[in-house]
């Protein structure tokens, strides 16, 4: 598995350039005129990486990337960071009716797309320095058509997961970009735990005025009842970039360095740690059962009337089948996933925590979709596995 060292230190794009040749000025003699130079226009990304396909010494994405920017062009890169269970996401992630084919460039492998609707377009795997998680990127906006497509191909594959953030994991990915200057807020988007409304708040830039941090953003979200989970921030004339809660980023500006050490190999570790949590956590023919556990907001479940939303949002799952065992003294549910079998019990034994037990069929990518879509919708703060109160067989599978 490549390092992402290894992604950074490849021979610079100039060197490659030269060997395939430079095209593009031109000069015109006229008897009035000194030979003009024609001005090259902006390279972009799609560019660079076709002149790559097939290199020897195939530049690194953060070559290819700086040098479309310093050649004029202003594209954003919009990443998904996932986590798989061993596959590369190629393998098992894009529609068969989507015209496309794949291209190597060294480490990295370029899916290119004919869309007759929005436009051909490109996405390329970055294997990340973790086991099995890979950076999916392209040169346009996460609120692009084309990129929605592959949100929407995303959710409909299991082997290719996207992990919600921990709140932690997202809040330090902000603090790491204040060793390069004032981190400062430009819009916040956040989700009530409550009730699932939406809320957004944004600041214009005042000359000698900063504006808010991103901890006192989440601070003042959360005041009011509200998950954070984007933020657009910008570290003066350093960097420019959007963060995703489900980890992702799009990066508009600045660094692009900054962007791969400081976002990127963040989001990559954090899915890393996702991916050990729940890789594995089928039941065995042991004694007792241990639980993944989401803590939620504080006493968020302390009311009947968020439980009874926990229990409604569940059934509203696509795909999956839920009975309840009981409600009282604690909420029991038993959860089936109808694409692959898998199984899990829930159970809710405190008002700011759920307890997802995995059953003897549990997959990660399973796993992972029931345990994310409750994060997302409840303000999920933490997924881990705790000291919390381990069930033996027969009390699971008691009615």
């Amino acid at each position: 598995m490549p390092t992402s060292r290894e992604l950074v230190t490849t021979p610079k794009l100039t060197n490659q350039l030269a060997r395939k040749g430079k095209a593009g000025t031109a000069k015109r003699d006229t008897p009035s005129q000194s030979p003009q130079v024609t001005k090259r226009a902006p390279r972009s990304l799609a560019e660079l990486l076709k002149i790559a396909v097939g290199s020897k010494h195939p530049p690194s994405i953060l070559n290819m990337v700086t040098a479309s920017h310093a050649s004029g062009s202003k594209e954003h890169i919009t990443v998904e960071t996932v986590f798989t269970e061993g596959q590369h996401p190629f393998d098992s992630l894009f529609p068969d009716h989507w015209s496309s084919y794949i291209e190597s460039i060294g480490t990295l492998r370029v899916l290119w797309i004919a869309d007759n609707q929005d436009g051909d377009w490109f996405i390329v795997a970055c294997p990340a320095n973790q086991k099995s998680v890979y950076h999916l990127l392209s040169s346009i906006h996460s609120t692009d058509r084309r990129w929605q497509k592959m949100i929407r191909a995303l959710n409909a594959t299991r082997g290719v997961i996207r992990p919600f953030l921990n709140h932690q994991d997202f809040e330090n990915i902000g603090s790491g970009l204040s060793a390069h200057g004032d981190v400062e807020v430009v819009r916040v988007t956040g989700r009530s735990a409550l009730n699932g409304s939406s809320d957004s708040r944004s600041w214009k830039q005042t000359p000698g005025q900063l504006r808010p941090s991103h901890t006192d953003a989440i601070l003042e979200m959360e005041r009011q009842g509200f998950s954070v989970r984007t933020l657009m921030l910008s570290v003066g004339n350093e960097i420019s970039v959007h963060l995703r809660r489900m980890a992702g980023a799009t990066y508009y500006s600045g660094s692009f360095k900054i962007f791969l050490d400081k976002i990127l190999a963040p989001l990559a570790a954090a899915a890393s740690e996702r991916r050990k949590l729940l890789v594995g956590r089928q039941r065995t023919k042991v004694d007792s059962v241990h639980p993944v556990t989401i803590t939620l907001p504080s006493d968020l479940l302390a009311t009947t009337t968020v439980t009874n939303e926990l229990v409604q949002e569940l059934f509203r799952l696509p795909k999956t089948t839920v009975a309840i065992f009981h409600r009282n003294p604690y909420l029991h549910l038993t959860i089936a996933d109808e694409t692959d079998g898998s199984n899990f019990d829930l159970m809710v034994t405190e008002s700011s925590s759920i307890d997802v037990y995995p059953g003897y069929r549990a997959t990660s990518a399973a796993l992972s979709r029931l345990v994310d879509y409750i994060s997302e919708r409840f303000g999920g703060e933490k997924v881990e596995e705790r000291s919390k109160r381990v069930f033996s067989l027969e009390e699971l599978s008691m009615d």
